[in-house]
């Protein structure tokens, strides 16, 4: 089950989540008439998505070093890099992942801001990401890929510093 699928009851979708049968897969044919359209909070407002549109437009990054990755989510006190310096949800438009497939994006792939296979978006010079302290911040493309990866990790041991 995907992340997005269990947090349906507190985003209005409580009775989508209690239709979801939990012992078929996302895709499988109990779980088939739930899919489209994908809620709307899952698509961005700048993406031209078609009507009935099944895909999600953003992912969390998955690993054994992020805040929900590694089949499992951490407890804040194992996010030592701290909370503001490490992302939670990204925008991952040009990745056309179905909104409840237990998909999202590899740590080890995440590479800049804008990489088709990462942090990706229909908007221009960046993208928006949701940090661990539960603020949203823009990403310009000129950020450097190692100041992403540092945010990627929980618990890399990286000095950020200043704005990024």
């Amino acid at each position: 089950m995907s992340w997005r699928v269990s947090i349906l009851p507190y985003m209005d979708e409580a009775s989508r989540f209690n239709r979801y049968n939990f012992s078929d897969t996302w895709d499988g044919a109990s779980n088939a008439a739930l899919l489209a359209p994908a809620p709307r909070t899952y698509l961005c407002p700048s993406y031209n998505s078609a009507p009935g549109s099944t895909n999600t437009c953003y992912a969390t990054i998955a690993g054994d070093h992020t805040v929900l990755g590694a089949g499992k989510c951490v407890p804040i006190r194992e996010i030592t890099d701290g909370t503001s310096n490490t992302l939670m949800v990204v925008e991952a438009c040009s990745l056309n992942i179905p909104w409840m497939k237990p998909a999202d994006i590899d740590e080890n792939s995440v590479g800049a801001i804008g990489n088709p296979n990462g942090i990706s978006s229909k908007h221009t010079g960046g993208a928006h990401v949701l940090l661990s302290d539960g603020s949203v911040r823009f990403l310009s493309v000129n950020v450097s890929p190692q100041i992403v990866d540092a945010l990627v990790t929980r618990d890399g041991g990286e000095q950020i510093g200043g704005d990024f």
